[in-house]
């Protein structure tokens, strides 16, 4: 098997437009930051918002990232790449990457970026400290601080085989010069842990994101917290993508204010927590492939993704999503 490189390939931008998921964003809760802890199931979906809902790139982002895939998998949710290093062009000079060259002189490095043994681009411990105030480029203002960290929990074995930690607490914000705010925050950790015959993926992070802060009747803001473990069991555990099946359980919660995308109204305004689970779900190299995904709200409301031979059929309350 040749070498992967997991490193950022796609841009990060400092306005991201919710994608938070899964975090992926996809959010999940995180307990630290001061969150109240996401251990349950609340509130309501209301029935005219799910079409947007399932639409927005944080809760695709979530639902896209239960797929297997070789080197997404060793990524963290929302944050747009894999193993962020400060190795400048092209993965580091991007503006909105976690490694911009614009922040690098406000951003020290603990640890080696320098890889191990096992060849799989994933050092055995790296991580960046921001302490970027008022930064300017051609286009904005922007301010970044916090902490980013990867661990590589055994140098020797290749790739996600050998199990790795992600863990983030980063906050972007600034101004545009035509006056625009926005604010990014992405919190939390995601492990992987590998046994002899299953990969385990734990999630428990917060993805949020908002946009035209200064005009509050305009302003987005959109938070997705996930608290949630995914179990591959392979055929071949040597390829853990290739074949298998998935087992999904714990918990998604979307707060803030959401419009169809590239629109201003409606707007929805959401407060609710599903408990996400799986029945007979198999997949692979392509994508899942078989078996069922649920999104239960507090009330009992139910969006479930079917999937047969890779075709995906969305339903909520079991009418079909337009």
């Amino acid at each position: 098997m040749g070498r992967i490189t997991y490193k950022s390939k796609t841009q990060l931008s400092p306005r991201l437009v919710a994608v938070l998921g899964a975090c992926a964003l996809a959010v999940g809760l995180v307990s630290c930051g001061g969150e109240a802890e996401l251990d349950g199931a609340a509130g309501a979906v209301p029935a005219t918002a799910v079409a947007t809902l399932v639409a927005n790139q944080g809760f695709t982002n979530f639902v896209g990232d239960i797929a297997p895939k070789t080197a997404g998998a060793i990524a963290p949710p929302g944050l747009g790449g894999g193993v962020l290093t400060l190795d400048g062009e092209p993965e580091g000079g991007r503006v909105g990457g976690l490694v911009a060259a614009l922040y690098q002189p406000c951003t020290s490095v603990s640890g080696s970026e320098t890889d191990g043994a096992d060849n799989d681009g994933v050092p055995a411990s790296y991580g960046l400290t921001y302490n970027c105030q008022g930064v300017t480029d051609n286009a904005a203002s922007r301010t970044r601080v916090g902490t980013y960290k990867v661990t590589d929990k055994d140098d020797t074995a290749y790739g996600i085989l050998a199990g790795f930690k992600f863990e983030w607490d980063v906050t972007d914000k600034g101004t545009y010069f035509t006056g625009r705010q926005y604010e990014s925050i992405y919190r939390g950790l995601y492990e992987a842990t590998t046994t002899s015959t299953t990969v385990t993926l734990n999630g428990d992070y917060t993805l949020s994101t908002g946009e035209d802060l200064e005009n509050p009747a305009k302003a987005t803001t959109l938070a997705f917290k996930s608290k949630h473990s995914t179990t591959y069991t392979p055929t071949d555990i040597t390829q853990p993508f290739q074949a298998g099946s998935i087992s999904i359980s714990g918990f998604y919660k979307v707060t803030g204010v959401m419009t169809p995308q590239g629109q201003t109204t409606p707007r929805y305004e959401l407060e609710v927590a599903f408990e996400v689970s799986s029945s007979n779900l198999t997949y692979n190299n392509v994508g899942l492939q078989n078996g069922s995904l649920t999104f239960k709200d507090g009330s009992g409301n139910q969006i479930v993704y079917t999937y047969l031979n890779g075709v995906v059929t969305r339903q909520f309350n079991g009418q079909n999503i337009q």
